[in-house]
């Protein structure tokens, strides 16, 4: 005979929905949320394990709020970066509309099947990674978000494609020296550089242009690329500490997933 009782708030004629409760262990019990289908109706919660009396709350004063949302305001526009080498855990931020958190880890992010947890930045930002098992192979994989813990039914109807990419390679830099103040115009040579836009158009160029890092050591170049193709990226060379070794050069196609290799250096 348990009952959930949730009665709605912030109305001036309040309704009061009754869910059988079923009480599953000493710590957890559950019932059905009250599907009002009003978006944004929010009730305060109430639990009687006998159908009758009211148990009480254990923060005295404090209603237990459930919201109910519309589903469908919950978009999903674009992803940041939109793509990323394979086999390689890219952190995301998925661009978009309705976002919200309703508990704790109740907000997942769901990369080619594989859910993720996601940390809300606003109601149009959601920050999550897409894990490398999920881009082991060259293609797309469709990432969309649920805000009730990835359960059936509770995703987005939309989803957008993250772009997997082959790893970039790097064979040589021309010059490899230059002034440790930073300021050298350089050339990255090696293959794979325009993986992200495959595409010949302007747009294409200019999607990648904004995309493209290169770093020197610790320090990635802010700069955009003077000029690039599909095996030449012209950049500046960033400040860096002298060393005998040089600095390991690396390229990003997303703005952050650096591939460098130990034989191309910058002394």
């Amino acid at each position: 005979g348990g009952r959930c009782r949730f009665t709605q708030i912030g109305v001036e004629s309040p309704t009061t929905f009754t869910k059988p409760l079923t009480v599953e262990s000493a710590t957890v019990a559950k019932c059905s949320s009250p599907a009002a289908g009003v978006a944004d109706a929010k009730f305060a919660v109430s639990v009687s394990i006998n159908g009758r009396s009211v148990e009480p709350n254990k923060f005295a004063g404090v209603d237990v709020v459930f919201t109910e949302y519309d589903l469908s305001r919950v978009r999903v526009s674009h992803i940041e970066p939109p793509g990323g080498p394979t086999g390689v855990a890219t952190a995301v931020t998925l661009v978009g509309s309705g976002f919200a958190l309703y508990g704790e880890g109740q907000l997942q992010c769901k990369a080619n099947g594989i859910l993720v947890p996601g940390m809300l930045l606003d109601s149009t930002k959601v920050l999550c990674t897409v894990p490398s098992e999920a881009v082991s192979s060259v293609g797309s994989a469709p990432i969309t978000i649920s805000l009730n813990n990835g359960t059936a039914g509770t995703f987005s109807g939309d989803q957008v494609g993250f772009r997997v990419y082959p790893t970039p390679v790097l064979n040589s830099i021309v010059p490899n020296k230059g002034d440790s103040n930073g300021g050298t115009v350089v050339t990255v040579v090696g293959s794979g550089f325009t993986q992200m836009y495959p595409g010949n158009s302007a747009r294409d160029y200019l999607y990648r242009t904004r995309l493209l890092k290169c770093s020197f050591g610790a320090q990635v170049q802010a700069l955009e690329p003077a000029f690039h193709n599909d095996t030449h990226i012209v950049c500046t060379t960033t400040w860096g500490d002298e060393s005998p070794n040089g600095l390991p050069v690396g390229i990003a196609l997303n703005a952050q997933s650096l591939v460098t290799d130990n034989d191309v250096r910058f002394s």
